[in-house]
């Protein structure tokens, strides 16, 4: 009986050691990670937050780490019994992945998301049109092909990126439907109109799409006058060689010279035929009759002072259209 009693007691002071020691300490461990929202749908750009508790009782050094393999920054975190981090992240377009959490070197389980971004609404789209030309009026002969209008137009638009349904309107009507894609915020077309009679007229341009607008109108008038008398043909008169004395020793002394002429022929008459030859002086010869006709005109000497070659250029320079004649005399002094 006595060993008996003296067992149970140890046992009995045994169970006032345990009862008195104080409970263990749990170390940090995390419970749980998630992602808010998880899935996203809808217009961006749109904020995921991420979400960790830890539970147990201690100083944790802490950091996210992502699925792309980047990390955030080591942080220090004291937690009695439990505690609840966060991190924030912000997407501007449409991916998925995930983040975990790592506590004292151990890596959490991963937080799954996922973001779909909604393709935003177009901006409305405002236009404008203007036009313009480089030339307005004439008031002379009008050639078989017609006098040229070049017009330009733009189109300006409030953004980039946008296709335009547009097209040419003048007074015989509208043009055809064309499209255009603006990747600036403008851009320039241009159009030729070859006017071969005496009118008036107009153009402008209109765009039909993605908003309307119209330029002012441009407007120009002609005026075509009959033909005048042309200068049909012409040839320059002089000998193609020379062989004789040159002038040697100091002036004065006689050159040596040959005599020049042309020959112009005109569609019509009266008409004054401006010229000009060896230098840049105009001079003229007058056609006084009616019909087509022919005259030959002296145009005195030319000299020759060594052996050589010399050329000449007679050039009409008027009537229009401008027309040129040439010469050449292979000059031997002896």
């Amino acid at each position: 009986m006595r060993v008996l009693t003296t067992a149970a007691g140890v046992l009995a002071a045994m169970s006032i050691m345990l009862a008195s020691a104080p409970a263990a300490v749990a170390a940090p461990r995390v419970a749980w990670v998630s992602a808010t929202p998880e899935h996203y749908s809808g217009a961006c750009p749109v904020t995921v937050t991420f979400s960790a508790k830890i539970r147990g009782s201690g100083k944790v050094t802490y950091r996210w780490v992502r699925g792309d393999g980047s990390t955030r920054p080591l942080r220090r975190l004291r937690v009695r019994s439990s505690a609840v981090v966060t991190e924030r992240q912000t997407f501007t377009r449409g991916t998925r992945g995930w983040q975990a959490i790592k506590v004292n070197g151990v890596t959490s389980k991963r937080a799954y998301f996922s973001v779909r971004c909604d393709r935003p609404e177009p901006r409305p789209v405002s236009v404008d049109a203007v036009i313009g030309s480089d030339r307005e009026g004439w008031n002379d002969e009008c050639p078989a092909a017609g006098v040229p209008i070049t017009y330009t137009g733009r189109i300006d638009v409030s953004r980039p990126g946008v296709a335009v349904r547009w097209r040419w309107v003048s007074d015989q009507g509208a043009g055809d439907v064309r499209t255009a894609y603006i990747h600036g915020r403008s851009r320039t077309f241009t159009d030729v109109l070859y006017v071969k009679k005496s009118e008036e007229g107009w153009r402008q341009i209109e765009v039909l799409s993605p908003a309307h607008a119209i330029s002012p109108k441009v407007t120009y008038k002609f005026v075509c006058k009959p033909p005048g008398p042309k200068v049909t043909s012409v040839k320059l008169n002089i000998q193609p060689t020379f062989t004789g004395p040159c002038p040697t020793g100091p002036p004065p002394y006689t050159p040596a010279q040959a005599p020049a002429s042309f020959d112009v022929s005109v569609s019509d008459g009266p008409v004054t035929v401006k010229y000009t030859f060896v230098g840049p002086t105009v001079r003229e010869v007058v056609f006084n009759g009616t019909g087509p006709q022919t005259q030959t005109v002296p145009l005195g000497s030319v000299i020759f002072e060594e052996t050589r070659t010399y050329d000449y250029t007679l050039e009409i320079v008027s009537p229009e259209p401008r027309r040129q004649a040439t010469a050449s005399v292979k000059v031997t002094c002896t």
